[in-house]
């Protein structure tokens, strides 16, 4: 060993002597245009609002006015100008002089006048509409932008007739129009909204896909571009180039289960990918038909008064007690009749709300919370509200002066106090807002809370341990933070019947198929069947949805269960739990929902049942056959004796509202295959119930007491099909022994042309995973690739799609490790140096799992420089 060693050392010196070809320089990263990214923080931008939205329930408002916003905060806005019964689809600004084409809008029959051209300017102390002309009846201009470059002012117009897409240019003296190009045969068709971007190239999205395209004056796609809104979920109704910051403006209405959306985005020209930057007004916002800067305008920023001043203003004298602002709608600091206090601040915000926020933890039973409060209100329509631990304990609207209201602890333990001042989707009164002053609580005073431990308490509560997806809490219907589930951090619905729903969402860009989004949730709901307006055996659920789509739902009594969505194939998702309590007054059971853990997992494997596979596969298989099935990995099956035969039993007795599967995948089926096996039930009637199913679908049922009986079932339909044995329960009792037991399963497919077995073959220990038979042409389903300790699954290698032949397809993993530790020890030292020496001159050999990590200067071989390389590694000169 010593003259191994010796030798190995002297070989190293060699090395070491030479020159270091390593080199490093500090440089900066310019963007795909060759200048420093640009902070667009305080453009002030403008728009015509059409809509003042809702959550979907409430009537939304027309406000017709054109209303302006800092790009850095949107939530304040401020309105210039009122068209009255005038609505304008299309607006753009030059120098301080805003171009709009407007006509005259009413409900009966959607009846309009013609297009014409107003203009207004922006430097007048009050807006006003000038028309110019235009008096276009066969056209509706439905947007504009300005090039500066030509000094050209061009239009997307609809042609009422025919329906043709142009773009127009537009005579700033006359309102005429000029045709340059028709969009209409586009091979990708665009939305009627654009923006100019220079070099006669315009930006605008796919009016299906939402990714965006640059297309030029001739009416031709430049190219495409990535993901700027969510297909089926949001629409781009308005945008603008702002070059100073190199970057697009757009407002994208968005239509989720908690309502419509008015969201400001900021969009690379480059890439077409868009960041959210809020609701424009706040709450759920305003849709806007046009967006421009106006550099001569400034709008100011909410006043956001220090955490110091906040708590000064709403403690009694002698308190020391630490409150919370609202983030989007803060309240702000006043002075009057000798007293300072809080004022709401979402004056005529529509649909919206703004919370003050108390944590006090380790409260006894007894103490009293004291508080002064007024509010300024439209009577019955818009309240100030006080909530303890989600539960509304008091409000008051229309005109109420200085009260004191107490309110006295019930119980030991944690308390969230929230001071809420909401409104409807009409009309404001009075002041339009409320007031909070003096609160003070008796007995030991609770110890100061810091929200600042958590950059988001939403996201905190949320996200799983390293998890750092962003989320969007409901604005009317908050979900809170909750730790009364045996102290999880996760957050709670907060809806009651009157209510009706919450959503809480998350967006994430560039996701990949095989990566999946998993989390826990958790119901205590109305069990039973309600009436109501939708229908009349709806209930209480949580629902997951992805773009929309209902993808799973819970609902009666669960305790906490974790879920896996899969990415089908690589793009953009919007993922949202909506809570859904409907709105039926003689029910009056506590309806919560709960929602935790939530992460994305990239290359996503599923979880394996405990269990030994064979065993499992052998008590399922009928004599002769050799066929794996996949284990419930929730709920599994359990392998059993019954009546002298080994058989499989689920094992959720007792479980109400539970379901245990175990499932096959066949690959192609033809009409006529034959699938039989025996099953015996020992459950409640009716209500739990055992299940042969094909893709999800129930085929053949047994439920009750019966014995061993035979099932024979013939497939109807040729098609790729999973099979599966579904044992599923209600919440209503538990009967005989609660379960069900299958065995003898036996498939046999029906062969009519050309068909391949592909073998899955596992790459660490060589065993078979799965056959599956495809007919010619045809792709396999990818089995779950085995989980070995030590390794991380990579990748399928081999032929599995488009099938021509018998193949093998083999599971490829990569051993876990750090290049140049050979023994395992998560270290690199001279030991491993000396261990590779020994090997690359066949003294000894490496564990095969780790020969990964000896080849280290990656030339296919382990050799005597893997060995002096290592050797650096372990005494620190490399």
């Amino acid at each position: 060993m010593k003259k191994l060693f010796a030798a190995l050392l002297a070989f190293l010196m060699v090395f070491t002597v030479m020159p270091a070809a390593f080199s490093a320089a500090a440089t900066e990263t310019p963007t795909e245009n060759g200048q420093q990214p640009t902070d667009n923080a305080g453009v002030t931008l403008f728009g015509f609002a059409d809509w003042k939205l809702t959550n979907g329930v409430a009537e939304p408002s027309k406000p017709y006015n054109f209303i302006g916003f800092n790009s850095e905060n949107p939530s304040a806005v401020q309105s210039k100008l009122n068209l009255g019964s005038k609505i304008s689809f299309a607006a753009e600004i030059i120098g301080t002089t805003i171009y709009a084409f407007a006509h005259t809008y009413t409900d009966d029959a959607d009846v309009t006048t013609a297009d014409d051209l107003y203009t207004i300017d922006t430097n007048a102390s009050t807006w006003s509409a000038t028309k110019v002309g235009g008096n276009h009846m066969d056209y509706s201009v439905v947007d504009l932008t300005y090039a500066a470059d030509t000094d050209t002012l061009y239009a997307m117009v609809q042609e009422d007739e025919t329906a043709d897409q142009l773009i127009m240019t537009v005579n700033r003296s006359t309102g005429a129009l000029t045709e340059v190009a028709n969009l209409s045969e586009l091979e990708v068709a665009c939305i009627n909204k654009f923006a100019y971007i220079g070099g006669g190239q315009f930006y605008t999205t796919a009016h299906n896909g939402g990714h965006g395209l640059i297309i030029n004056t001739s009416g031709s796609i430049v190219r495409e571009l990535g993901q700027s809104v969510f297909p089926g979920v949001e629409q781009l109704t308005a945008v603008t180039y702002y070059p100073q910051g190199n970057c697009l403006f757009g407002v994208a209405f968005r239509n989720i289960p908690a309502g419509n959306f008015g969201i400001l985005l900021r969009i690379d020209p480059q890439t077409g990918e868009s960041e959210e930057i809020g609701a424009i007004g706040g709450g759920f916002g305003y849709s806007l038909t046009s967006i421009f800067p106006v550099p001569n305008v400034q709008i100011s920023l909410p006043e956001v008064p220090d955490t110091e001043a906040m708590n000064a203003a709403l403690n009694a004298q002698g308190s020391n007690l630490t409150f919370m602002n609202d983030g989007n709608a803060p309240w702000v600091v006043r002075s009057d009749n000798g007293r300072t206090y809080m004022q709401s601040a979402t004056q005529d915000a529509s649909n919206s709300s703004t919370t003050i926020k108390a944590v006090f933890n380790g409260l006894t039973a007894g103490q009293v919370l004291s508080f002064d409060w007024m509010v300024s209100s439209e009577n019955n329509y818009d309240w100030l509200s006080f909530y303890a631990n989600e539960n509304r304990v008091d409000r008051i609207s229309g005109t109420a002066n200085w009260t004191t209201k107490t309110y006295t602890v019930p119980a030991n333990g944690d308390y969230t106090f929230r001071w809420v001042y909401s409104k409807d989707s009409s009309m404001s009164s009075g002041s339009d807002c409320g007031s909070i002053d003096n609160i003070s609580i008796t007995g030991t005073q609770p110890a100061p809370y810091d929200p600042g431990a958590q950059a988001d308490e939403l996201d905190a509560a949320v996200n799983a341990v390293g998890s750092t997806l962003h989320f969007m809490n409901d604005p009317l219907n908050p979900w809170a933070i909750d730790t009364s589930e045996n102290g999880r951090l996760s957050v709670k619905s907060t809806v009651g019947r009157s209510e009706r729903h919450q959503v809480l969402y998350t967006i994430i860009r560039n996701a990949k198929a095989g990566d999946a989004v998993c989390f826990d949730w958790k119901v205590v709901t109305q069990g039973l069947p309600v009436g109501g307006e939708y229908g009349s055996i709806s209930i209480d659920k949580l629902v997951f949805r992805i773009n929309q789509a209902i993808v799973e739902q819970i609902s009666g009594t669960t305790d906490w269960e974790n879920c896996a969505y899969v990415i089908p194939q690589d793009g953009d998702y919007y993922f949202s739990w909506d809570f859904i309590a409907y709105d039926e007054s003689e029910v009056v059971n506590a309806v919560t929902s709960w929602v935790d853990n939530v992460s994305y997992v990239e290359d996503y494997v599923p979880p394996v049942a405990p269990g030994d596979p064979a065993q499992f596969n052998a008590a399922v298989n009928a004599p002769g056959e050799n066929r794996s099935f996949v284990n419930d990995y929730a709920h599994p099956w359990v392998v059993v004796t019954d009546s002298g035969r080994s058989c499989v039993r689920s094992d959720i007795a007792g479980m109400r509202l539970t379901e245990t599967e175990f499932t096959i995948d066949m690959g192609y089926l033809e009409a006529g295959s034959v699938i039989s096996f025996d099953w015996k039930t020992s459950s409640e009637m009716y209500g739990d119930r055992v299940s042969l199913t094909l893709n999800g679908l129930t085929q053949k049922v047994a439920s009750g007491q019966t014995p061993w009986s035979s099932v024979r079932f013939e497939v109807p339909v040729s098609d790729y099909y999973t099979v599966g044995w579904k044992y599923e329960k209600d919440d209503m009792c538990d009967e005989y022994d609660d379960c069900v037991y299958v065995d003898n399963v036996k498939i046999e497919p029906v062969y009519n042309g050309e068909y391949y077995t592909v073998t899955f073959i596992d790459g660490v220990d060589g065993s078979v995973i799965s056959e599956v038979s495809v007919p010619e042409g045809g792709s396999a389903n990818l089995p779950t690739p085995p989980v070995h300790e030590g390794y991380t699954f990579s990748h399928w290698e081999g032929t599995y799609q488009n099938v021509s032949a018998d193949s093998t397809v083999t599971a490829v993993y990569t051993a876990n490790g750090i290049m140049g530790d050979v023994d395992g020890d998560g270290r690199v030292t001279i030991a491993d140096a000396v261990a590779i020496m020994r090997h690359a001159l066949d003294l000894t050999h490496i564990p095969e799992q780790y020969l990964p990590f000896s080849d280290v200067n990656g030339d296919g071989t382990v050799n005597l420089s893997d060995a002096v390389t290592v050797m650096r590694m372990a005494i620190g000169v490399m």
